[in-house]
């Protein structure tokens, strides 16, 4: 019999959310999204023209103040890996951030016991407390449990000219961490697909039976690595494998065989390999410098009509352009 619910749903409950927790009934809660403080160490007031003016929040924690003997009690008794946490914070950043955990933790705690086997949750963090938020979160919920860190863009505005002046990239970022309480927390990703862009859409101008997919030439391939292993005979004619040479001083790659070459910035000699019926491989980025890069030379009498390959997109989309 699943458990009852005892409070109203679609309700707005105004006090300590900790207070609150402790009288629901385990198991009734589907889908928790927390924002909790972020632990900035600054006081914050309500605007003058808010419904809420007037209102102040001290993103403050102190070990002495802050902290309840029965919170201490309980995580060291019945949560030991989470006051491991606590307890290497303590070490690491100190009582303050320590502080914080503990009362962030005794809260985590009761939204893990207060939901349902199919359940999820979505912490709202930032960088200052965000690395600590997780770890609190696999002592919790379980390190298998981890879902996605969601990193999302808080505004679109500009920044002012100050803030480049720090010696380093500028904050704009906040994190969402999303757990499931078990295996079975229900996930339908189909309400969170978004339509393929236009742009994207327009390079898939054939179609057959399987779906719509575009052409491109094969020397480009994305693989990291050459894989002779992937090379099979075909129609009695395997193609060989060429060992590419060193990078010469107008920087371009020379190969064992005359006639190719391979700029170090990537982009394949096609022009050279397509004369003497080759086809190159890319087999890197133009960070990398591999001792040894290779390509697979295709004689005329391949067999093979064409160097072009055919690309499908990953997943069919509701709409096509």
């Amino acid at each position: 019999m699943p458990p009852t619910r005892n409070f109203d749903n679609r309700t707005l409950y105004h006090g300590d959310n900790l207070e609150f927790l402790r009288g629901m009934n385990s198991g009734t809660v589907n889908l928790i999204a927390t924002d909790p403080p972020f632990n900035k160490g600054r006081d914050f007031h309500a605007t003058p023209d808010s419904l809420a003016s007037g209102a102040q929040f001290q993103d403050r924690w102190r070990w002495d103040e802050d902290v309840h003997d029965d919170w201490l009690i309980a995580i060291q008794r019945d949560q030991p890996e989470v006051w491991a946490v606590i307890t290497a914070a303590k070490t690491a950043y100190g009582d303050d951030m320590a502080a914080y955990l503990c009362w962030l933790g005794v809260r985590l705690l009761e939204m893990h016991r207060v939901l349902a086997e199919d359940g999820s949750i979505y912490l709202h963090m930032d960088d200052t407390a965000g690395a600590w938020g997780k770890c609190l979160l696999d002592a919790i919920f379980g390190r298998q449990n981890f879902r996605n860190a969601i990193v999302w863009k808080r505004t679109r505005r500009g920044f002012k000219g100050s803030q480049f002046k720090a010696r380093r990239y500028n904050s704009n970022t906040d994190t969402l961490l999303f757990y499931g309480k078990t295996d079975d927390s229900f996930f339908d990703q189909t309400r969170v697909l978004e339509p393929y862009a236009h742009d994207y859409m327009r390079a898939f101008r054939h179609e057959d039976s399987t779906g719509p997919y575009y052409l491109d030439l094969a020397y480009n391939r994305p693989s990291a690595s050459p894989r002779p292993n992937l090379c099979y005979e075909y129609r009695g004619f395997t193609p060989p494998i060429l060992q590419a040479g060193k990078l010469d001083r107008s920087e371009w790659w020379s190969w064992t065989m005359p006639g190719s070459w391979w700029r170090k910035t990537g982009s394949c000699g096609a022009k050279s390999a397509q004369k003497r019926g080759g086809l190159g491989i890319h087999c890197g980025t133009t960070s990398m410098r591999p001792k040894a890069m290779r390509i697979q030379a295709t004689p005329p009498r391949n067999p093979c009509p064409s160097t072009k390959e055919s690309f499908r997109p990953a997943a069919t989309p509701a709409t096509w352009f």
